[in-house]
């Protein structure tokens, strides 16, 4: 494998590498004590979702520069059809999973609509996730690539991360004061920014973005750290996995991420693509692990109930029904949109 290879497999094993804890952890929680000393590494899946949020800033970025039509029509192809498909069979998946009486016809339909948040810990969320808490992030994925395409295409290269930052603090303040949900997904966008800008160093052939722009990309997480102050000044209740804390939380562990990427670069970094369980195996099916293992987890705890059998079920079967939705499931929704070629 070629170095050039090593680097871009580095970014698929830590996208294989994120799905599985994200997976692990619910399974976790679910089958075992979740207040327990077994559930304590795996309390970080938010954590998780940021490191999911600056792959997939690297890899969209990536694919866009790359890719020889860059038409708002070509680039909407392509994300819907990477997202929806799998989608659509995990709220079809987790619809039967639930047991649950009543179809919330509501729900189901902001899901659809990509409006969806967990409400436990944000005010303001429009519609809950549709019976698969997994399911929170896709909404802010699908506006984060909506909100990437014109500020690529219509902004000088020099300006983009500019108008990221701003967008973020703008609506991060907005999100604060009326609690509105569609405010966060664009104050969240400076933390997908942040894999946008590693893609963009990595195609000039420089080892990690410069320091002065990454001193650009922290002022967001500046911005949750004054608000969450605001909040306590206020005597409002404290709670590291509630809002304001939980924005000022994720987005600097995203942070944290980016420095570690920056500390040790892409040569050292690219030994990641070495990584058969994550870059080969898991990676390529690391989307249909997160949107899918839930109801299964759900569905082997009643069928089977709590502890290590239930845990040694889950692992297979996620692992099984992940790879039939991405290499058969999504190749067939792929072929209902001939034009269309996904790639990331």
């Amino acid at each position: 494998m070629t170095q050039h290879a090593q680097r871009i497999m580095a970014i698929e094993a830590l996208r294989g590498f994120a799905a599985a804890y994200v997976f692990i952890g619910h399974a976790v929680m679910s089958l075992f004590e979740p207040t327990g000393l077994m559930a304590i590494p795996f309390k970080f899946g938010g954590e998780a979702v940021m490191l999911f949020f600056v792959i997939s800033g690297f890899t969209v970025s990536y694919s866009h520069e790359m890719s020889s039509d860059k038409s708002f029509a070509a680039y909407f192809r392509k994300r819907f059809i990477r997202i929806y498909p799998i989608f659509l069979l995990s709220l079809l998946i987790s619809n039967f999973a639930s047991f649950e009486q009543g179809l919330g016809l509501s729900t189901l339909i902001g899901n659809i609509f990509m409006l969806q948040e967990y409400s436990l810990s944000r005010p303001g969320v429009i519609v809950d996730t549709y019976r698969n808490p997994a399911l929170w992030s896709l909404s802010y994925e699908w506006w984060f690539y909506m909100i990437f395409w014109p500020i690529y295409t219509f902004m000088k290269p020099n300006f983009r991360i500019y108008v990221s930052v701003v967008c973020s603090v703008v609506f991060s303040v907005l999100y604060f004061h009326f609690k509105f949900q569609p405010f966060l997904f664009i104050g969240y966008f400076s933390i997908w920014w942040n894999g946008v800008e590693l893609a963009t160093a990595y195609m000039q052939g420089k080892k990690t973005p410069s320091m002065q722009r990454m001193a650009i990309l922290a002022v967001p997480v500046i911005v949750f750290g004054i608000l969450s102050l605001l909040w306590v000044r206020g005597g409002q209740p404290i709670g590291i996995a509630v809002h304001p804390f939980l924005e000022f939380r994720q987005s600097a562990v995203a942070m944290i991420v980016i420095g570690i990427i920056w500390i040790v670069g892409w040569d050292r970094l690219a030994i990641l693509g070495r990584s058969r369980l994550f870059a080969e195996k898991l990676a390529p099916i690391s989307y249909g692990i997160y949107a899918l293992h839930f109801p299964i987890v759900i569905l082997v705890e009643k069928w089977i109930g709590k502890g290590w059998i239930a845990l040694l079920v889950c692992l297979p079967l996620v692992y099984l029904l992940a790879s039939w939705a991405e290499f058969r499931f999504q190749p067939w929704a792929n072929r209902l949109w001939p034009k269309s070629r996904s790639s990331a």
